[in-house]
């Protein structure tokens, strides 16, 4: 049977939290907060700065066999995770989001900072159920992972690790751990003598140390970024996310309930925009200074230059000629 990620969906919440209230690192960790969890996490759904991945095992019946978790926080909250004491940090993410002091960027906040400064990510966990430890779950976890967070402007990122493996997968993509006693990052080769399943370790790394890690390790894949060249608004980016994943224009309809008029119509807008902005892209479609609309070739050509390009589709603060704010014009 095939096995897959993809986003959650709020049917999914209830066994995300089971596979957390089963895993014998996280439910002791999550403990006082387990009880809210569902909650916030379905509070959460649909913001831009909350990302929750699951992999699921395809079958007559599927069954979903671990979630990631993550969300952009603010500076000042990941400079409080550095600095001792430390803490487990979703379970006070959690705390915060229910006594309405949310440490979460809001959507402008988001946008405002992926175009600008850069963003901070941690990690609340990478949960896989304990017997389904399988290579095909942890790599298909790890792939998901990587996707969801592709295309923005990263600047740090973060997590405390579920198990030894992940910790050890962590570091040896690059990332290091925090000191506890200083908040600074330790050397790559430097050891730890603590259980960092029972003790809040930090391991993480910084777009300035991924310029030095190994090119090809996901940790540093994570900081690779372009500034974004299409100018594409929050709608035109919903259809091409649909649409990466096969669908026609009737299937783009359904899910992302509009009528087959405004899909048609936001697709001559892509069009025009791709025309304008990628001429390198396109140049084969010109024919005696005219555009030679050719449907299909064209929609194959830019979800290909989507693919690679996965900063296209991210959020940005723009202007109403779709020019991005604080970058050059774009058109």
């Amino acid at each position: 049977m095939a096995i897959r990620g993809r986003p959650v969906q709020p049917s999914d919440i209830c066994k995300c939290v089971e596979i957390v209230a089963s895993h014998s690192v996280l439910r002791s960790r999550y403990a006082e907060i387990l009880c809210d969890l569902s909650g916030v996490m379905l509070s959460l759904l649909g913001r831009e700065a909350f990302s929750c991945m699951v992999v699921e095992e395809e079958g007559v019946t599927s069954r979903i066999l671990g979630a990631s978790v993550s969300t952009f926080v603010q500076e000042s909250f990941f400079c409080e995770m550095k600095t001792p004491p430390s803490f487990w940090g979703t379970p006070e993410i959690v705390r915060r989001e229910l006594n309405g002091q949310s440490v979460i960027l809001s959507n402008d906040e988001l946008r405002r900072d992926n175009i600008g400064s850069g963003l901070n990510l941690f990690v609340w966990h990478l949960g896989i159920s304990e017997d389904e430890r399988r290579l095909e779950v942890g790599s298909t976890m790890l792939d998901s992972f990587v996707k969801a967070h592709g295309g923005y402007n990263l600047k740090e990122f973060m997590g405390q690790a579920d198990t030894w493996g992940h910790f050890a997968a962590m570091r040896q993509a690059g990332g290091c751990f925090i000191r506890p006693t200083g908040g600074e990052y330790a050397d790559s080769l430097e050891s730890i003598d603590v259980d960092v399943t029972q003790t809040p370790v930090n391991v993480g790394i910084s777009r300035e140390m991924a310029r030095g890690t190994a090119i090809g390790s996901w940790c540093s894949a994570l900081f690779d970024y372009s500034s974004p060249r299409l100018g594409l608004s929050r709608s035109q980016q919903r259809l091409l996310s649909a649409a990466l994943n096969g669908h026609t224009d009737e299937e783009l309809s359904k899910h992302l309930d509009i009528s087959l008029f405004t899909v048609k119509k936001v697709w001559l807008e892509i069009d025009r925009r791709a025309a304008l902005n990628l001429p390198e892209v396109f140049a084969d479609f010109r024919h005696d200074g005219q555009t030679q609309w050719r449907g299909k070739q064209k929609r194959h050509r830019l979800l290909s230059y989507l693919q690679e390009h996965p900063e296209e589709l991210r959020p940005a603060l723009r202007q109403r000629n779709g020019t991005i704010v604080g970058k050059q014009s774009i058109g």
